[in-house]
């Protein structure tokens, strides 16, 4: 799963200064601006009286093989294959938190209608699954609840990944992003070198000194 974290740390860092500049546009997971897509994909919905079995069996072979092809689609930037894929592993297992996950960070990483919406709703679901399933979920759910203007929320998921990884960098780099966004660059700055102490690869610690700078000249 930790694989999957470091593009956050580039989104929320382009997000960031986009703001800083006065912009509001979607930023892909290689920093280029997304193309848009003039459709909405169906996410697939499990009823409000479904319950998590008591004895939670391991995920199937088809719904494992089903969310890795939406995971390698989701970095390739074919996002729209990505929930497809996800979606038909989430009907095959209704309860694999990971499928959730996933297809969040797919939706996250989209420019689709509904994207923010779909986002909060996938990993909701993960985390209501499985709690403890990964930092990766609370910091997509985080980012989402940052760019849905409910910062306080947001900061709660950030305290969350961190407590389930005090070692991840993207956690320490998405909590800075909200507090600039807060307007608290004390706190962003010492988050930003906390995450830079962790030793991060060369291209996000190069991405992590870019906002370093740019929150260090807000503060002058």
């Amino acid at each position: 799963m930790r694989i999957l974290i470091p593009v956050l740390i580039v989104i929320a860092l382009s997000q960031f200064l986009l703001h800083m500049g006065g912009k509001n546009k979607q930023i892909n997971s290689s920093g280029v601006m997304a193309a848009t897509v003039d459709a909405t994909l169906p996410s697939v919905q499990v009823k409000s009286d479904d319950r998590e079995p008591k004895a939670r069996k391991k995920p199937s072979g088809n719904a494992l093989m089903l969310t890795f092809r939406g995971t390698l689609s989701r970095k390739r930037g074919d996002y729209r294959a990505a929930i497809g894929h996800l979606n038909k592993a989430i009907e095959v297992d209704p309860y694999f938190a990971d499928a959730y996950c996933q297809r969040g960070f797919a939706w996250w990483q989209s420019d689709f209608d509904g994207r923010l919406e779909h986002t909060l709703s996938d990993t909701s679901r993960a985390i209501e699954i499985d709690p403890a399933t990964s930092a990766l979920v609370y910091i997509i759910r985080g980012q989402a609840y940052v760019e849905n203007k409910q910062l306080g929320a947001a900061m709660d998921d950030f305290d969350r990944a961190i407590a389930l990884n005090p070692d991840s960098h993207s956690a320490f780099g998405a909590r800075a992003w909200a507090y600039a966004k807060a307007g608290n660059l004390t706190l962003a700055r010492q988050d930003i070198l906390r995450a830079l102490a962790l030793d991060p690869p060369t291209d996000e610690q190069a991405s992590l000194q870019s906002f370093l700078d740019e929150v260090n000249a807000q503060m002058k």
